[in-house]
């Protein structure tokens, strides 16, 4: 297990103190990948690093397993290569100077360990990445998603308990990005070893994690399952960066229908909310829904409920699906529609909102974490 309690880390800056983490407590379980997911300088590569021991921060603590390996209470810092965990950074940082055994072998120097055993432990890493046929050759003669399993087989030589990946993926081409996340996810739960993956990329969080944790200001928005946060996400700033929400306003607060269905008051009309509306009534509440659960007909809909007359204001082909943006009562509403839409501009259409497919949202403010805020004093660094 990897806990983080009460974190705090303070950077200075031209326009003064600004939290980098502010107050983050989080619980990985053993054998699961968990993901920081936000953009830019929202804390999740710092985080990252506080638990590597390459940041130290100014309060809080640290367990990897059952050793604390930082606590400002304390006065416990323990330096990085006395933590068990393995880093794969952004570059790879490959030697380009070593073969791709020497590179693979290189925190296994001055361990003590008998060649024997580093030759033994080189091999089976590059055996894991597959990579066994080019331990001898010239790290530079190799392409960049070779070069990243050199770095990941290098993270793993050591036998970390944690395997920490900082945007491992950043610096791949597209296609590539898609093969190397599943190969990272494969090799994951094939070795069943607790790893902490830091991404500012929607899908990818998405498609590897067991468990995503939302980050912005430094803070932890909210946590779950990769099917909760896209499907029902609890706050707005979720909704939207993970990828493309709908959320229309709500005038006060909501009614209670039925079991596990409530009615939301807004400017286009009352809106019923199955499922999840019961699990938190926030104080400021919006409607969301994904734009392909939104429903666009030329003529009115058989199923009763959440369906309003709109304006189809502009019509995109994507390929696998059609973009449709319509005016609904002055708020503007994305639908995607799967292949061509028979559909015209300015043309008047009925828009539906499946009720079981929305979702109630708070609507706290955690927009861009680049926006400087004024931190408490920095705490004595131990």
């Amino acid at each position: 297990m990897v806990r983080l309690q009460n974190i705090k880390k303070y950077f200075q800056t031209d326009w003064g103190q600004v939290a980098a983490i502010n107050d983050v407590s989080l619980d990985i379980q053993p054998g699961t990948l968990v993901t920081l997911l936000g953009p830019s300088g929202c804390g999740k590569t710092t985080t990252l690093r506080c638990i590597a021991g390459l940041e130290k921060p100014h309060e809080g603590t640290i367990q990897i397993g059952n050793e604390t390996v930082f606590s400002s209470a304390q006065g416990i810092a323990l330096p990085a290569y006395r933590r068990r965990i393995g880093m794969v950074f952004q570059s790879y940082a490959i030697w380009p100077h070593m073969t791709v055994a020497e590179n693979v072998a290189f925190p296994l120097d001055g361990t003590g360990l008998k060649k024997e055993e580093v030759n033994r432990r080189v091999e089976n890493a590059l055996d894991l990445v597959g990579l066994a046929e080019y331990a001898k050759r010239p790290a530079p003669q190799l392409s960049g998603g070779q070069q990243q399993r050199v770095a990941l087989a290098r993270a793993l030589v050591a036998e970390p308990e944690v395997l920490l990946l900082d945007e491992p993926l950043c610096n791949l081409d597209a296609k590539l990005r898609v093969s190397m996340r599943s190969e990272i996810r494969a090799l994951q739960q094939r070795l069943g070893i607790t790893t902490v993956y830091v991404t500012h990329d929607q899908q990818e969080a998405l498609a590897i994690s067991d468990l995503v944790v939302v980050m912005s200001k430094g803070r932890i928005v909210e946590m779950g399952t990769p099917a909760e946060l896209y499907e029902r996400p609890k706050a707005r700033f979720t909704a939207e960066f993970i990828g493309t929400a709908n959320v229309l306003p709500v005038d006060g607060a909501l009614r209670v229908v039925g079991p596990g269905h409530w009615q939301a008051t807004s400017p286009v009309g009352p809106i019923d909310v199955m499922n999840n509306a019961a699990e938190h009534s926030p104080s400021t509440p919006l409607v969301m829904i994904r734009p392909e659960h939104v429903q666009v007909s030329a003529t009115a809909f058989a199923e009763p409920g959440n369906a309003w007359p709109a304006k189809l204001q502009s019509v995109t082909y994507l390929g696998n699906f059609t973009e449709c943006i319509l005016n609904l009562a002055g708020h503007e509403v994305t639908a995607q529609m799967p292949g061509i839409a028979a559909l015209k501009v300015g043309q008047d259409v009925m828009l539906r909102l499946p009720a079981e497919k929305c979702a109630i949202v708070r609507d706290d403010d955690h927009g861009s974490a680049m926006t400087p805020s004024r931190a408490q004093p920095v705490a004595a660094a131990v």
